[in-house]
């Protein structure tokens, strides 16, 4: 399985609050839900957010670096923390409510194989009815979305995406450099129901805007997905 050769190398530093993620957990958790962050990252971003919505969180990344960088903030309270890969966890059946892939982590993993994998065993430790909930790049929203626009390198890099019909290919450059999978709404959410028994619920843009299909399809750079287990 390929995996964007800075997944075990990258340390994702930056602290972004999404509004549509926010929203998402917001609506799904209840106080005590067992849920599994995947991608701690040196700031344990979205394991923080997890934990202020009162979750019980486990929060994993395949880089241990970026683990370890976390736990020495002194930030962790209430977070477990393991060093794990996304497409072989080391959780029993059944064992959380929901499982959260946010800013790109399913975006590393670079082939189809091994996100089928990864779909696999998301569902294969979630609860009956739990969700899945993950972002990732979105061809055809990074040609026509206005967002970002007014980031200069975002813009520059936008532009060379168009010219060398970035939007054909399987993969990116994201602005950090890491070469990172993409698909459109509708290619996301066939891989995802193809692979496991998820049902698809909806998809939004960052900022929470829309949930229609065809508007994020069309304009979201990096949309939410949201699916449910039966």
């Amino acid at each position: 399985m390929t995996r964007a050769p800075d997944t075990q190398t990258h340390v994702f530093r930056h602290c972004p609050d999404f509004p549509a993620e926010r929203e998402i957990l917001s609506a799904l958790l209840r106080p005590g839900m067992r849920v599994l962050d995947v991608g701690t990252a040196a700031t344990g971003r979205s394991a923080r957010l997890l934990r202020e919505l009162g979750a019980d969180v486990v929060s994993i990344d395949f880089n241990p670096a970026a683990i370890d960088e976390f736990a020495q903030t002194g930030d962790r309270r209430l977070i477990q923390l393991a060093a794990a890969d996304l497409c072989a966890l080391p959780f029993p059946a059944r064992s959380f409510s929901l499982v959260l892939v946010a800013f790109h982590g399913m975006d590393y993993l670079l082939d189809e194989e091994a996100r089928q994998q990864a779909f696999r065993e998301a569902y294969r430790v979630l609860q009956p009815g739990g969700s899945l909930v993950f972002n990732g790049f979105n061809r055809l929203g990074l040609i026509l979305s206005p967002d970002y626009l007014d980031v200069p390198k975002v813009r520059r890099l936008r532009i060379r995406y168009l010219l060398r019909a970035g939007f054909l290919r399987r993969t990116l450059r994201d602005p950090a450099g890491l070469e990172l999978y993409q698909a459109s709404p509708r290619e996301t959410i066939h891989a995802v129901e193809a692979a496991a028994g998820f049902h698809f619920r909806f998809v939004t843009d960052l900022k929470g805007r829309s949930r229609s299909q065809l508007r994020v399809s069309l304009l979201a750079t990096e949309p939410y997905y949201v699916f449910q287990r039966d």
